[in-house]
């Protein structure tokens, strides 16, 4: 079949609850992009046969970190890629402006070990869009304050 509808599927329809991650929160643009990133994924071909296991191992998070935000700068829409090293963590994404004022919590809830995206729309907690700046996004994990990234929106 095709990859990509499969993909899409993954995303959608198999992950109701978002309990294999946050994916219920993503525009379909960010969806698209996600989809588009995992096409490009390319793993090491396997010696043997087709019956033998994969090659691959998974992979587990040497740390906790807030790895990317893209794009940025961005007009309407982000992504925040971060990984926990541990299972369960309960993570907290949230939105600052430049005066410190707590604009939106994206996230708030326990999740598993591994890599994770969250969405944002530009939106505060009123649904609101904010004005163009810059703002930032702090990830805490297990109450602790573990890293600050720099955002830009334009308008």
């Amino acid at each position: 079949g095709d990859p990509a509808a499969s993909l899409m599927e993954v995303l959608t329809t198999f992950n109701p609850t978002d309990q294999h991650g946050v994916t219920s929160t993503l525009t379909t643009q960010q969806k698209n992009w996600l989809v588009a990133f995992l096409l490009q994924i390319t793993w090491p071909v396997s010696p043997g046969g087709a019956t033998d296991a994969p090659a691959v191992a998974a992979s587990t998070p040497a740390k906790t970190q807030f790895e990317s935000i893209f794009p940025n700068p961005f007009r309407a829409e982000t992504s925040f890629k971060f990984s926990l090293e541990k299972s369960p963590s309960s993570a907290r994404i949230e939105i600052f402006d430049v005066t410190g004022r707590r604009v939106r919590t994206l996230l708030d809830r326990e999740m598993t070990r591994g890599s994770h995206i969250v969405g944002w729309d530009s939106r505060d907690d009123a649904g609101s869009a904010v004005a163009a700046g810059s703002y930032f996004a702090r990830l805490s994990v297990n109450g602790a304050k573990q890293e600050t990234k720099r955002m830009t929106v334009l308008k």
